[in-house]
């Protein structure tokens, strides 16, 4: 009898000390980063499956200036999605700023366009 109770004391401590690891040790944290997905316009389709594939839904569908869709993805699933022959580019999504001033000028030669004397600064 008291190592029936050892035994059924013994699992009970096995199963928190279990049910306390779990989670941390069972659920990797996922980093996914919004990406914009440029595909041919024939293409949308097949793309659009092989997203939906991955679990993930397109947060907005482009067909302005370019076809495509921006998606939350893993670096994995880009890499799996970038290799879809109806894929033509896939770049992280990014903040762009038009309105900086770059000081000092890269050496692209630009700096006396937007002088209106020959008193250079070297800022564009």
């Amino acid at each position: 009898m008291f190592s029936r109770v050892k035994f059924v004391l013994a699992a009970v401590l096995a199963l928190f000390i279990t049910a306390g690891m779990m989670p941390s040790q069972a659920f990797a944290a996922v980093v996914r980063d919004v990406y914009i997905v440029q595909t041919t316009a024939a293409g949308q389709d097949s793309v659009m499956k092989a997203i939906f594939g991955f679990g993930e839904v397109p947060l907005d569908q482009l067909d302005l200036v370019l076809d495509g869709f921006t998606v939350p993805l893993t670096d994995y699933e880009a890499s799996v999605l970038a290799a879809n022959p109806d894929v033509i580019n896939i770049q992280l999504d990014q903040k762009m700023s038009l309105l900086e001033t770059q000081t000092p000028t890269p050496s692209w030669g630009l700096d006396r366009i937007d002088q209106q004397t020959n008193a250079y600064d070297s800022t564009y």
